[in-house]
């Protein structure tokens, strides 16, 4: 979702407090979680322009967000932010510095392609993937470690390629024994990298998964190299990737229109594929378990449906075979400027889901943004109605699904400032399974970053 920024200094002239009937109005369906804590964050905690893509529950009950920033010269940098979650529920309007709001870091230099991709935490220890620009202008897989409780950097690495290409690193997993694995693309020609996540897509190069053992992470200095990496030839930077009880699985692309699913066993050897040809665009992959078994995987996204965009979730078996695969947005009700709406034009509103969860009961939870993307020539034979609403204004969009494909609950939230009836603008960018049973959503909002947690069910 390409948005606007609104000036931190028009976010700081109005209360960070919001009447409770935020919570209360329509667009939040029977049967949806409760928010029990939203806060928000603007330019000051981490850079011009900041955007989460992804984030993950930290060991002392806190959450770490990771994304990228602008820089002066333009060019993407990155960032990680600690915010330590509340039991307000009043949304909060955080300035760098205060309660809730626990260290940022950050990295990159003006006109250098830099960013977090993705983060994951352990034994008080943060552990951050991304991409990292040399002085010579090199893209490079970037792991970074950094102390949960400071944000102080502990050490950092980067994993160079052959001279002349580049590479990096799109998802970080804890593992069962300690260690993590860490995917994402290596011997790319130059000029591939458009962004990660919400933001662009890297074309070309080969899909590359990384293990490093629980006691390279554990040590004083960066690793070397990792435990062991293997290369896949027939398939683009990976998205996501998780652990199951018998290796990993991860989403990746055969090309910029089809996307797969692969497996591989614990030293990196694969196993099975699956292309999912009904999806379009696949952003994340859960593992989905009930009652402590895996009973298969889902994979979230987007596809056209003519001229708009719906949401997308396919199901799969544990050997691969395709269950289902499903549609889901444009949804009804609101409140303030987007109270009493229907379900609107399919063709005008793009609903782009970026995270999925299992839920631990055989459904998943699903992160999304949904909006209108402008009034523009895609758009064009609907310009009254298209400028006429009010969904120009993207908001997040959480829902759950069953395991046969059917939507269980949603719920649809803005930004709303104490006495202002205009809400900002939010997606949800991820989605995190909280320890109590609960969820956070990784918000980008228009004046900054957010993060919204969710009661347990």
């Amino acid at each position: 979702m390409d948005m606007i920024r609104i000036s931190l200094i028009f976010a700081s002239l109005v209360s960070a407090c919001v009447s409770k009937v935020y919570f209360e109005g329509s667009g939040v369906s029977d049967g949806a979680p409760n928010v029990s804590f939203y806060v928000g964050m603007g330019e000051d905690c981490c850079g011009e322009d900041p955007h989460p893509v992804h984030g993950v529950e930290a060991s002392d009950g806190g959450v770490i967000l990771g994304g990228k920033f602008i820089d002066s010269g333009g060019s993407p940098n990155g960032f990680v932010v600690k915010l330590s979650s509340g039991s307000s529920v009043d949304p909060q309007l955080l300035e760098a510095g205060a309660d809730g709001h626990d260290w940022t870091y950050t990295f990159g230099q003006p006109n250098r392609f830099d960013a977090v991709n993705s983060v994951t935490e352990k034994d008080g220890a943060v552990f951050v993937a991304g991409v990292n620009q040399s002085e010579t202008g090199a893209i490079q897989q970037f792991l970074v470690k950094l102390d949960s409780v400071s944000g102080t950097e502990l050490w950092s690495k980067v994993f160079p390629v052959s001279s002349g290409l580049e590479s990096a690193f799109e998802s970080i997993e804890l593992t069962a024994d300690g260690g993590v694995i860490v995917a994402g693309f290596s011997n790319a020609e130059p000029g591939g990298v458009e962004g990660f996540k919400s933001y662009g897509n890297p074309y070309g190069g080969v899909a590359n998964v990384l293990y490093f053992s629980q006691s390279q992470l554990e040590a004083s200095q960066a690793p070397a190299q990792p435990t062991w990496q293997q290369e896949y030839e027939a398939f683009g930077s990976v998205r996501s990737i998780k652990e199951t009880e018998d290796g990993y699985v991860f989403v990746t692309s055969r090309s910029e229109q089809l996307y797969t699913v692969v497996k591989i066993d614990d030293d990196g050897e694969q196993l099975w594929s699956q292309d999912l040809n009904d999806h379009g665009e696949a952003t994340d992959i859960a593992v989905v378990t009930d009652s402590g078994e895996e009973v298969g995987f889902a994979v979230t996204g987007h596809h056209h449906n003519g001229e708009g965009i719906d949401g997308s979730v396919t199901f799969l078996e544990p050997n691969g075979e395709l269950r289902w695969t499903t549609s889901h947005g444009d949804p009804a009700g609101g409140i303030g400027e987007f109270e009493g709406l229907d379900g609107g034009n399919p063709k005008l509103i793009y609903d782009e889901c970026w995270g999925i969860q299992s839920t631990g009961d055989g459904n998943i939870v699903v992160a999304c943004g949904t909006g209108i993307e402008g009034c523009s020539v895609g758009n064009a034979g609907f310009g009254v109605e298209c400028r006429n609403d009010p969904r120009r204004k993207w908001r997040s969009l959480l829902m759950e699904i069953d395991g046969a494909g059917e939507q269980v609950w949603y719920r649809i939230d803005s930004f709303y400032y104490e006495d202002e009836q205009d809400a900002a603008a939010t997606a949800a960018e991820h989605v995190v399974r909280m320890e109590n049973g609960g969820y956070a959503a990784v918000i980008d909002q228009d004046f900054g970053i957010g993060l919204m947690v969710l009661d347990s069910e």
